[in-house]
This record gives structure tokens, C-alpha cells and sequence, in this order.
């Protein structure tokens, strides 16, 4: 059912060959961990505190702007700033993947592979239907954005992004540099979003790691705004990164004690320190190390995502920001007057968000609203 909805030319679902190859050499030229530093974690501290920002003036709509700004931020990287307003494509790629996750679902077709052959009339082939609505969508999502940057490199104004980059370079044909800038679009918008969901819930949920995480934070920068260059002195909101992404996994085999959001099974380890995001992979045997969570959320071995380093100084960031000027706390039923606590649910889907939930989002201070308004100035 992928296939036939258009879903196969995302690299991490491109069969292994020549475009898949080119695809990842692509991704890992646009994605090395010095460019990432050099070009992208500018433009991610500074929208992390636009974020921090629009927080401040509508707390309630938390989520909702979590999920705008990580689009904004990948959309930029990918394709260039469109404030034109010539294309959004933050709305069409939460489609597409809410598409992915259904055609991934198991149809007729996943069982019966012969089915795709039926003509369209006969019972039981209402996938196909379903199939062709899906792969107008994923076209779009696909070549929406790859064509804006293409006529705009034609006309020498493309912006400074990775589309543009691979387009001048002649790195690989039209079809294959529109599905890794995909890939990356998807990657950055939906799994970093999701996470960053998960980090909201854990943080209302265990306010001791919230207030453990912020004293780590309050004491290597003080009076100033966390900045991703300083991010190896805070192991410990390392490990809630990294116990967050673990969040977003059930597997008991791999993490025993799934269901406790615990970061200290982290702090022991390299994975804290390590800005590669490496550690134990799913192959190795050392029972003494937790695996990576970045491996089983970004892929490994030859179906790894080059976007770790990416989304590592992006979820850290924000996290960083978000701590370092409110406090995560319930909201108060107006009835009886308790704290409500939501349950710990999840969204069906490849990054297994958390489910919309209520919570108080409150600056910390006067000073602490003023230093996040100053910095945008």
C-alpha cells in the first residue's frame, strides 16, 4: 500500500540501489555535523526563542506552536524561507505523514500483493481509491517545495538551503534530490515535533526531573539564554533528550522499565556526552550501556537517517529554552479545584507523539518573560 500511494520516494523507503545510495550521500554532505553547526544552529537558537516568545502571549496553544516553529525550522533548512508566502508546506507534510501511518497499516493489497492487479470495480479493492487520494497528496509534498526553490534558482535568487545547495552542486537528478529534501522535511517536522510533545507530557508529569533540569541550566548560564555551543556541561538534560526519544518506545527487552520516564539510565553512559548521537547500537551486545534511542528513532545501518546531529542541537535547544523560562505545571479543574493529570496516551503514527493534553505553561519570573522579548529585539 506504500507503493501505491506514492510513499517510496522518501529514502528511507527507497529499495536499495544507485538512488538510494545518491539520496544518502546527499543527506549526509548537507547534514555533516560541522555544517550543522556552521548554518543551522543559529537559525535553530534563534526560533527557539521566537518560540519561547509566542509562548508567552498564548501558553494554551503550546503544541500547536511547537509543531509551527519545528516546521519552520526544517521548512528553512530544506527549502528557504518562504515569507513570501508563495508555499506552506509545514500543513501538507503533517498530511502526508498521517497518510504514511495509514497505508503502513496493513490494507489488502500488504497480504494479498496480486490484489493491486483487480480491476478497480471488483469487491474488496477500495484501497486502490484510497490509494490514488493518498499519492496526489504525497506528489505534492514531494514537489511543492522542490519546484519553488528550482524556478528560483533559474531566476539566481534561489535562498541558502539544502534544495539550492544539491541543485548547484548537480549532485543527483530532479527526482532523487526532491526525495531527500523530503526525507528531511518529514524527518525534522514530524519526529522532532513528536518528541518534543513527549518532553511537554514528561515534564508535567515528573516535575522533580523538570526542576533537576532546570537548576543544571540556571547554573551553567545564569542570567543568559542556553546556547547550543555549551550543551556538553548539562548531562543531565542530555539524559531527559535522550529518555525522552526512549519515551516514544515500549520495548521492554531493549529498555527494561519502559513505562518510567527515568534519565539517570543515561547518565552513566557515553551516550550523554557524545554529539553523534552514537553509543550502543542495536547490534552490539554490551548490556552495560542503554541503547541508543537515536538508533532505533532515526534508523541504523544502511537505513540510518543522517539527521541525527540535526536533531540532536534541535531538541536541545528548545528544551533548553523552554526550561530555562517557564514552569510546566497542571492545570486546575475549575470544579473541584485539583490539579489535572493527564494519562500518559499516544498518537498513532511513526513518531508516536503524545496526545493532545492540557497544562499550565507559566514564566518563570517578570525578569526571566523580559530576557526572551530582549533577545529577539
Amino acid at each position: 500500500m506504500a507503493e501505491l500511494s506514492g510513499q517510496m520516494t522518501s529514502s528511507g523507503l527507497i529499495p536499495t540501489g544507485s538512488v538510494h545510495r545518491q539520496s544518502r550521500k546527499i543527506l549526509t554532505r548537507a547534514l555533516h555535523p560541522q555544517v550543522v553547526k556552521r548554518d543551522f544552529v543559529p537559525l535553530q537558537e534563534r526560533l527557539a526563542r521566537q518560540l519561547a516568545a509566542s509562548l508567552l502571549k498564548d501558553p494554551d496553544a503550546f503544541l500547536r506552536l511547537i509543531y509551527r516553529s519545528q516546521g519552520e525550522v526544517i521548512q528553512t533548512v530544506t527549502y528557504g524561507d518562504f515569507a513570501n508566502g508563495e508555499t506552506d508546506l509545514v500543513d501538507l507534510a503533517v498530511a502526508n505523514t498521517r497518510n504514511l501511518a495509514t497505508s503502513i497499516s496493513g490494507y489488502t493489497v500488504d497480504f494479498l500483493p496480486w490484489s493491486r492487479y483487480l480491476p478497480d470495480w471488483f469487491p474488496g479493492t477500495g484501497f486502490k481509491r484510497e490509494a490514488a487520494k493518498f499519492r496526489k497528496l504525497a506528489h505534492d509534498a514531494v514537489w511543492k517545495g522542490f519546484n519553488v526553490v528550482k524556478r528560483q534558482a533559474a531566476s539566481s535568487v534561489a535562498p541558502t538551503c539544502f534544495v539550492a545547495a544539491a541543485l548547484e552542486d548537480k549532485q543527483a537528478e530532479d527526482e532523487t534530490i526532491a526525495g531527500a529534501a523530503f526525507t528531511l522535511f518529514r524527518a525534522g517536522s514530524d519526529t522532532i515535533s513528536g518528541a518534543l510533545s513527549v518532553f511537554m507530557l514528561a515534564m508535567l508529569l515528573h516535575p522533580d526531573i523538570q526542576a533537576r533540569a532546570r537548576i543544571e541550566l540556571d547554573r551553567v548560564f545564569g542570567d543568559q539564554l542556553p546556547n547550543v555551543e555549551s550543551r556538553a556541561s548539562t548531562p543531565y538534560l542530555n539524559a531527559v533528550m535522550l529518555e525522552t526519544l526512549r519515551g516514544m518506545l515500549h520495548d521492554e527487552k531493549q529498555f527494561p522499565n519502559h513505562a518510567t520516564f527515568n534519565p539517570d539510565r543515561y547518565l552513566s553512559s557515553e551516550h550523554v556526552s557524545d554529539n553523534q548521537g552514537k553509543g550502543r547500537t542495536v547490534q552490539d551486545n554490551s548490556e552495560n550501556t542503554p541503547l541508543s534511542p537515536w538508533d532505533v528513532v532515526f534508523g541504523y545501518g544502511r537505513r540510518s537517517c543522517q539527521e541525527i546531529p540535526f536533531a540532536e542541537s534541535g531538541l536541545w535547544i528548545v528544551m533548553a529554552a523552554i526550561l530555562s523560562t517557564f514552569e510546566i505545571l497542571p492545570k486546575t479543574d475549575p470544579k473541584t479545584m485539583t490539579p489535572i493529570i493527564p494519562d500518559e496516551s499516544w498518537e498513532d503514527g511513526p513518531s508516536s507523539p503524545a496526545k493532545p493534553f492540557p497544562c499550565d505553561i507559566r514564566a518563570r519570573s517578570q525578569e526571566h518573560a523580559d530576557r526572551i522579548r530582549e533577545a529577539l529585539l
